[in-house]
């Protein structure tokens, strides 16, 4: 029986779903102020640099094939422990960046790691609410969506005036520990045992 509820969702669970799918847009769009300033560092050019931003999407789109079926499987909570503990990792690899290459790979394990709150944020309204409901969530998040591209570069280049590169990067590891720490305290799993999915090896040989 699906676990749903015509009843409208806490705001408080609303905030944390928008927080875990905000972080895609922030490590995407708050860092293109400093490219300039990275390329200097690293003695390179702006596109040499740049071409982090692709690897972002390169990762983006490997780790949303993985974290579905995964979440299916074993429940959205464990997914959210995995990807946002990588995400602070690579973050911080990103903080310690020597050059484009070592940037360029973290940002790939990045990307790994923080799409899985896009992922699960939908699983979980999904999985929580009734069609009226998920509608309104999903207006909801769709706000975040728009808004977060738009305020990261500002952020981000409003950080650059007072400190370096590094910052921006160190920033983010903190949004995702304080993303991993909510999903700890306040993140209920929203799907139960009996909804998982139970697909095996022998399951795939049965039907041949």
């Amino acid at each position: 029986m699906l676990q749903q509820s015509s009843k409208a969702y806490p705001n408080s669970w609303i905030l944390l779903l928008a927080l875990l799918t905000a972080l895609g847009p922030l490590s995407i769009d708050m860092y293109l102020p400093a490219l300039p300033l990275m390329a200097e560092d690293f003695g390179v050019s702006t596109q040499m640099v740049a071409n982090s931003l692709p690897a972002y999407f390169l990762g983006l789109a490997v780790g949303q094939l993985v974290y579905g079926p995964l979440s299916d499987r074993i429940g959205r909570k464990t997914p959210l422990y995995i990807g946002l503990s990588l995400y602070i990792l690579a973050s911080l690899l990103c903080v310690f960046a020597y050059n484009e290459w070592s940037l360029i790979a973290a940002r790939i394990l990045q990307a790994l790691g923080g799409c899985v709150g896009v992922v699960i944020a939908r699983a979980a309204i999904r999985d929580r609410l009734d069609l009226h409901s998920s509608a309104q969530a999903f207006s909801s998040m769709m706000i975040v969506a728009t808004i977060a591209p738009i305020m990261a570069p500002m952020l981000g280049a409003w950080v650059l005036l007072f400190f370096d590169w590094h910052i921006i990067f160190a920033f983010l590891t903190l949004m995702g520990m304080i993303a991993w720490l909510c999903v700890h305290f306040f993140f209920e799993e929203t799907l139960v045992p009996e909804r998982r999915l139970t697909l095996s090896f022998n399951q795939g040989q049965s039907k041949t």
